[in-house]
């Protein structure tokens, strides 16, 4: 039903924004450290179902910082953990089925979630950035080939 499906959109945004407040408070938000893809994808594979399309986007202002192993409810989760001036971006890669409905996530504390394709994975974005360079870099986050 649609009531299900928004009250399942609403307790995964919720997971999401605890997810990256527990990360923004641990003492390092990501499990491997690399700015390199090429060492950050293969990290996840073995650990978790889905190894996550991971971009390098550092000559676009958005350096890829590494990547770490999440929840959502009760599903582990890939995370890609970018940078942006003093903004940390966490990319959550979502299980199969699972969407954002649009507008599901008002803004909390001063951080935003929002919805965003990766390769043709579901994904969600939090961070602290602005409007305008949260769609930026979900915009470059979509395109990048």
């Amino acid at each position: 039903s649609e009531s299900a499906q928004a009250s399942a959109s609403a307790q995964l945004a919720r997971d999401l924004f605890a997810s990256h407040w527990r990360a923004l408070a641990a003492a390092s938000p990501v499990d491997v450290v690399s700015t390199d893809r090429h060492t950050v994808k293969p990290w996840f594979e073995g650990k978790i179902d889905i190894a996550p399309v991971v971009h390098d986007l550092a000559e676009q202002g958005f350096a890829l910082v590494g990547g770490r192993i999440d929840y959502a409810g009760n599903a582990r989760l890939p995370v890609l953990v970018y940078r942006h001036g003093q903004h940390l971006i966490d990319v959550f890669v979502l299980p199969g089925s699972a969407t954002l409905a649009s507008g599901a996530a008002t803004p909390q504390s001063g951080y935003r979630l929002d919805a965003v394709k990766l390769g043709n994975q579901n994904a969600a974005i939090v961070s602290d950035m602005d409007q305008t360079e949260l769609a930026h870099f979900a915009q470059l986050l979509a395109s990048a080939k």
